[in-house]
């Protein structure tokens, strides 16, 4: 699946700018869905190869989930390390234009860049990934449906403790450790319970308060059930009067 995306990818940024010479992926999520990598770094995609930079935390963790990557890794903290190692590949691929997400690199790392390397211009572009990440292939689509399954079958298992004195605290607690259970990696947000005259906070933050009888409940969650970081699963906005 990665292979595909990858030819999927540089399709679309031969179709951009045939002049660009190599891309940098520095949105983490972007860098996941090209990669496998759920860590720290970035990646180098050039024509015909893909390079790994991230430090000696992740050595193992890398060479596991990114076996189509080349890996460069660095000690933590050190300075100018991913220039260092940035440099090592851009010396003998002898690219000339490198691409980069503009809305993802902070303008102190596109200085420092383009400091570091004069003889190189770098082109920005936007939502090149995100574009194709629209289209879900068959590997989402099972997660999507995987993580759809887990927030509903987890919400039906909370409904089970909720009642009268019950805190919205202890619900968040309760679906968050429920969909782990489950197989969620994660929540895709921090999760929403708000009840009563509080339920009018949009994306108001568990508190103390009582679940009260009568009252408006609304929780509000989407589980994730990979590492891939699929943000639009299944949203569930449900209203529960208790009697």
């Amino acid at each position: 699946m990665i292979k595909e995306r990858l030819k999927i990818f540089r399709d679309k940024i031969g179709k951009e700018n045939k002049e660009i010479g190599g891309f940098l992926v520095t949105n983490l999520k972007n860098l996941n869905y090209l990669s496998g990598f759920d860590g720290e770094g970035f990646a180098l995609i050039t024509n015909n190869k893909n390079y790994l930079l991230t430090d000696s935390r992740y050595t193992e963790q890398a060479q596991k989930e990114s076996p189509d990557f080349n890996i460069l890794t660095d000690e933590p903290n050190k300075k100018n390390a991913r220039i260092l190692s940035l440099k090592k590949i851009l010396v003998k691929s002898k690219i000339k234009k490198i691409a980069f997400e503009c809305n993802n690199l902070s303008y102190a790392d596109f200085k420092k860049y383009s400091e570091s390397f004069e003889s190189i211009e770098f082109l920005p572009t936007e939502n090149i990934v995100e574009q194709i990440r629209m289209i879900k292939d068959k590997e989402e689509i099972i997660k999507i449906k995987k993580a759809a399954q887990i927030t509903t079958e987890s919400l039906k298992d909370v409904f089970e403790m909720i009642e009268p004195g019950v805190r919205e605290l202890d619900i968040a607690s309760e679906l968050a450790y429920t969909m782990r259970k489950k197989g969620a990696q994660k929540e895709s947000f921090d999760i929403i319970v708000v009840s009563g005259e509080r339920s009018s906070l949009i994306h108001g933050k568990p508190s103390e308060k009582k679940i009260v009888e009568g009252e408006l409940f609304v929780p509000y969650f989407l589980a994730n059930s990979t590492a891939s970081l699929i943000d639009t699963l299944l949203g569930i906005f449900f209203k529960y009067n208790i009697s």
